[in-house]
């Protein structure tokens, strides 16, 4: 009799067991794929998972020929906002976006290398460039760009200026406004050498060894824009005083440096 009864409960036993089997399998399955897509998630570039959108704008502006672009973009990890201008001439907008272009790659790189080294979530950082116009005579503007860096170092502030004619596109170096003549380029730095060592107001911060490099070498003057009859020149931050005292500048009249100026700049 209890044999029989055993034979009868075979196949029930039989079935039990492989559907146990199964749901463990599954079971198996299951927990394996969801800690797989668990270790992926954390693989991926913290950028992936970030939101963002980006947005152009265009403006008039109140100088001839001129329009104010403005992009922005609200990446979580790398947001900017940028401003520029853009010209009727295609060689001058060519310079600026290739300014604007290489400021932006060299933030969004900066901030993937702290958030790729970074156990921080959220990183902080901010990017902004605004931009000023002047201008000198009727055909000659002067773009100055300035710029904002926030990363996890802390802030940077930087200076780009550009000087052109706005009838022919031409660009001009601060060299060229002496006629690329060594020795009114030298005339010239060892003036703005002596500004920055004499101003009072300048004093308290200025570096002397840097102000003395500056004297020794003309290429360290790049930045300057020309308004109200005067030639102002700017040094980033650490060129020629401690970096917390930010851009410093100097300005020099027109009609002080008339002698040594390029003919197509001087005043009768």
């Amino acid at each position: 009799m209890n044999s029989k009864n055993r034979k009868k409960r075979g196949p029930w036993i039989d079935i039990a067991l492989i559907c146990t089997i199964f749901t463990l399998v599954g079971a198996i399955f299951y927990l394996t794929k969801t800690e797989n897509l668990a270790g992926l998630k954390n693989i991926l570039p913290k950028s992936e998972a970030t939101t963002s959108s980006y947005s152009m704008t265009e403006q008039p502006s109140d100088f001839p020929g001129i329009v104010v672009i403005t992009e922005q973009e609200t990446d979580e990890n790398a947001p900017y906002t940028v401003q520029y201008p853009e010209t009727v001439n295609e060689t001058i907008n060519s310079t600026i976006h290739d300014y604007i272009e290489e400021v932006k790659s060299q933030y969004k790189s900066a901030v993937q290398f702290i958030s790729d080294n970074s156990l921080e979530e959220n990183i902080k950082s901010n990017l902004t460039i605004q931009f000023e116009t002047f201008t000198y005579e009727d055909n000659y503007y002067s773009f100055k760009f300035i710029q904002k860096q926030s990363l996890q170092e802390g802030e940077h502030t930087s200076i780009k200026t550009i000087f052109f004619d706005r009838t022919t596109g031409q660009i001009y170096t601060l060299s060229n406004l002496f006629s690329d003549d060594i020795e009114n380029i030298e005339t010239f730095t060892a003036h703005i050498s002596s500004l920055l060592s004499s101003k009072e107001e300048l004093q308290p911060i200025i570096d002397p060894v840097k102000v003395k490099s500056l004297a020794e070498d003309s290429s360290n003057i790049k930045h300057f824009t020309i308004q109200n009859e005067e030639l102002v020149i700017y040094f980033d931050e650490d060129a020629v005083a401690p970096k917390d005292q930010g851009i410093i500048q100097v300005a020099v009249p027109i009609s002080f440096l008339n002698p040594i100026l390029s003919s197509v700049f001087q005043k009768e």
